[in-house]
């Protein structure tokens, strides 16, 4: 009689043998006894019993199942005594929870130290001391009684500029469709009409908007050359009809052009230009960015002046219409800033607050305007350096540019 066959199937899965070798008989013992106590084996374990007839073994895939053996183990209890093998057998399977147990302490082991590291790292970055990021300043704060800074509208204001300067830029190519009128042309009308605007003592804003209307009209109108210095002419009266308060004559304008014209001319083309530009003549220009920047970055009179410099010099150079006023003005501090500061920082989180720009976004513009001002001490295009060498100005053309 073969004792094993007294073995219930929960026996013989916990014995330290190999699984797949166990007879065929033993393993279909009492499974209806095993199904009542943890359910369809192949629900849990997944595994597998064929029959296939009388001589057929049954194949088991499993791996062993640690509530299992507490099981074998309890139920073994009361049969050690009555069969000799059975206590062989039990004290093999009470050998081996310590096995199991410390398997399962080791694999655990790296999700508790894990843990304790995340803890450990928790309380480093509590010890190490919040730096809490640079806050931009509030430039309006002490001008909050004046009413002509508008401090309640201002940014509001300033978003508007932002729009509109998109909305009226010039293009970049425009003289491709001028046949006549290259780059050279341009900038000799430009630095001509710069001394009349000296010459007359109007007010920067008249000189910028001047050479607004001049790119805006020659965008869409083709001209001989013989007519571009009326467009020059006429552009200046209409921008000081705009911004000053006692406008030239139209007589005064023909005897510093030494009578290239007359005055039924500049009223020609002053009908000519309205109506092409529809009576568009209020638009953005460097200079209304340029104040507020310079609040901004806290700069005192002389690198205020500097910075207009730079500016008014950069409406000579045709190839600097590719950039919006805002970004010229912004570039404009930024390169006043390289030349009268001996250290950085150049930029800071104000500047980047109120000029929308940060230092990577104005570089580009900033090096080809420090390159026009290298140019302008060989250049003969010298009015704008001339207005800008008067004590006055205190002389800020006199400042030497910088590389970088």
């Amino acid at each position: 009689m073969n004792p094993l066959k007294m073995l219930t199937r929960s026996h013989t899965v916990a014995l330290p043998t190999d699984e797949n070798k166990v007879p065929g008989k033993t393993m279909v013992l009492e499974k209806k006894s095993l199904k009542t106590a943890r359910g369809a084996l192949s629900e849990i374990t997944n595994n597998t019993i064929i029959p296939t007839g009388k001589s057929s073994k049954s194949i088991l895939t499993t791996t062993t199942i640690m509530p299992k053996i507490t099981r074998a183990r309890t139920d073994m209890t009361g049969m050690r005594a009555a069969n000799p093998i059975l206590a062989t057998a039990a004290n093999m399977i009470s050998q081996q929870p310590q096995k199991f147990q410390k398997l399962e302490t080791n694999r655990e082991q790296p999700m508790l130290i894990d843990e304790y590291m995340e803890d450990d790292d928790t309380i480093l970055h509590d010890d190490v001391p919040m730096v809490e990021p640079e806050q931009p300043e509030n430039i309006d704060l002490y001008d909050a009684h004046d009413p002509q800074c508008v401090g309640e509208y201002v940014n509001d204001i300033f978003a508007y500029y932002r729009q509109k300067e998109i909305i009226d830029k010039v293009s970049p190519t425009y003289l491709k469709d001028q046949y006549h009128i290259n780059e050279k042309m341009r900038a000799i009308l430009v630095d001509w009409m710069m001394a009349v605007h000296v010459r007359f003592k109007m007010l920067s804003e008249t000189f910028f908007l001047s050479v607004n209307i001049v790119d805006r009209y020659l965008e869409l109108v083709q001209i001989p050359i013989n007519k571009l210095q009326i467009v020059g002419i006429t552009s200046m009266l209409l921008a000081a009809k705009y911004e000053e308060i006692y406008s030239p004559q139209i007589n005064d304008f023909i005897q510093t052009s030494d009578n290239a014209c007359s005055h039924a001319d500049v009223l020609a083309m002053e009908r000519s230009i309205l109506s092409t530009l529809k009576f568009h003549c209020s638009t953005v220009t460097p200079l209304h960015f340029l104040r507020r920047f310079s609040k901004a970055a806290g700069s005192d009179s002389r690198t205020h002046s500097l910075s207009k410099y730079l500016s008014e010099m950069s409406t000579v150079e045709y190839k600097l219409l590719k950039y919006a006023p805002s970004m010229i003005a912004a570039a404009s501090i930024y390169v006043a800033r390289r030349m009268t500061l001996k250290c950085g920082p150049y930029w800071n989180v104000t500047l980047e607050y109120y000029t929308c720009y940060k230092e990577c976004d104005i570089i580009a513009c900033a090096q080809e305007i420090n390159e026009v001002r290298k140019r302008e001490d060989t250049t003969s295009l010298k009015a704008t350096k001339k207005k800008y060498q008067s004590p006055k100005l205190m002389e800020v053309a006199l400042i030497p540019p910088v590389d970088f």
